[in-house]
């Protein structure tokens, strides 16, 4: 039995994996769905109030319900709820069910039918799990070699130096002292570096071990089944040095990081595939609440165009709780996909050092543009850093400079994304593909929070 879910198609029936299924499980389930779905369900919970909202969803279920709440700081342990059926995360108004707890959930939510309750009237909405990816481009790596080869090239003595591709290009911006993305969002002219405020980062996990993050406030949590917060991808530390790396890198090269001396969450919600489970990218957006998050960088998502009810849920959560979500708007040149096309979430699109739209970024619901093309920041050792491009590398410039605003004039939540889009450098390109314009941090003008 399946039933029509106005958001994600065709609600999936039969007996879903465990909530402990290992991400390759999760992924092989996917990739045998026609609409990529795990087999497992995300429920939304109607109630604006939490305690309300998971009673009723507790009620509904009639079966035993784990909640994030009983693990130490919400750090969910996947692996241990082998033995049940459903978990709520408390921080969101949301759950995840499986198995017969899942079947009963689709019964009852059926099309309307004499002796059974109608979908309308349940304290819940059933959505699909699916899987979602890092958001980088996919020629990324290969471009970052030849833009640092062309670098090189350049400080040999021959500034002429073609380039292949016009967005390796820093269009003059790059210093020995900066990166170009740090130049064009005016980060080296302001004096915060977000003190006291905690930026979550949502990804492949940190290089704990980096030079450039020895000595940094760091709380790391793997959401991944059998992997640990180390980053083995890159693609975790690569963002995390944008958003969060030092004022004067260890590693030789120019400064890439913004909020230098803010704390950093570290999320482990993609494994070291560069995929992550809906589920596991929940129980890190409540988990980084919990911890007391007011930025939260997702440089992952996928291509559905459609807005996901559980992500706007978990935005609408995240700014009642005075924090921010950051995700890239993807890299397919296509309309922006999950989680960044939910209104409650702010979106990023990527441009180049000329103020163009980068070819792959999407467009159409974005709220800001962000340095995505060619960015330098840290890698794992032992390349300790290098060259990447991506709306994933943009989202961090704005995840960073948020930190700052919010350290500068003590803005959260809602407040602080109007700030962002209002006071971000209007560009000559259209809204759907750059929104307000490209983000900029806070100046000397800025007043400092607090007395």
């Amino acid at each position: 039995m399946t039933h029509e879910d106005s958001n994600n198609g065709a609600i999936p029936s039969g007996d879903g994996p465990a909530l402990s299924a290992s991400l390759s499980e999760l992924c092989t389930r996917a990739q045998q769905h026609p609409e990529g779905h795990t087999g497992r369900l995300i429920a939304v919970f109607r109630d604006d109030d939490p305690g309300t909202a998971s009673t009723s969803f507790d009620a509904a279920l009639n079966r035993v319900n784990a909640h994030s709440h009983d693990f130490a700081d919400d750090a969910v342990d996947f692996g241990a709820l082998s033995t049940a059926e459903a978990l709520t995360f408390d921080n969101l108004g949301i759950a995840i069910v499986t198995g017969s707890a899942a079947e009963a959930l689709r019964f009852s939510s059926s099309r309307p039918a004499e002796g059974f309750t109608t979908a309308v009237d349940q304290p819940f909405v059933l959505v699909p799990e699916t899987i979602e990816w890092a958001q980088t481009d996919p020629g990324s790596y290969l471009r970052g070699f030849r833009a640092a080869v062309d670098r090189i090239y350049r400080d040999l003595g021959h500034p002429d130096a073609p380039d292949a591709d016009h967005e390796l290009a820093d269009g003059g911006l790059q210093t020995a002292e900066h990166t170009w993305g740090l130049i064009a969002t005016g980060v080296p002219l302001s004096p915060f570096g977000g003190t006291d405020i905690r930026v979550a980062i949502l990804d492949t996990g940190l290089d704990l071990e980096h030079p450039d993050f020895r000595d940094r406030r760091i709380l790391a949590q793997s959401f991944i089944p059998g992997e640990t917060p180390q980053d083995a991808n890159g693609h975790g530390t690569h963002v995390a040095g944008t958003a969060c790396g030092p004022r004067v890198p260890h590693v030789p090269g120019p400064r890439y990081g913004i909020a230098h001396d803010s704390d950093i969450l570290v999320a482990k919600v993609l494994g070291d595939n560069g995929s992550g489970s809906t589920a596991g990218i929940l129980a890190g957006i409540n988990w980084a609440l919990q911890n007391g998050a007011q930025v939260i960088n997702m440089s992952l998502g996928n291509r559905v165009p459609t807005e996901a009810l559980h992500y706007t849920q978990a935005g609408r959560s995240a700014l009642n709780q005075g924090a921010l979500i950051i995700a890239a708007a993807g890299n397919s040149n296509e309309p922006t996909g999950q989680p960044a096309n939910s209104p409650t979430v702010l979106s990023v699109a990527s441009i180049t050092s000329s103020m163009a739209k980068s070819g792959f970024s999407n467009f159409g619901k974005i709220d800001l543009a962000g340095p995505g093309s060619s960015i330098d920041s840290a890698l794992p050792r032992p390349r300790k850093r290098g060259y990447l491009s991506g709306t994933s590398m943009a989202a961090p410039h704005v995840a960073g400079i948020a930190a700052l605003h919010a350290q500068a004039r003590g803005l959260r939540g809602r407040e602080l994304w109007a700030h962002l889009q209002r006071t971000a450098r209007r560009l000559s390109l259209p809204a759907t593909m750059v929104g307000a314009g490209l983000v900029q941090a806070p100046g000397l003008d800025s007043p400092k929070a607090g007395p």
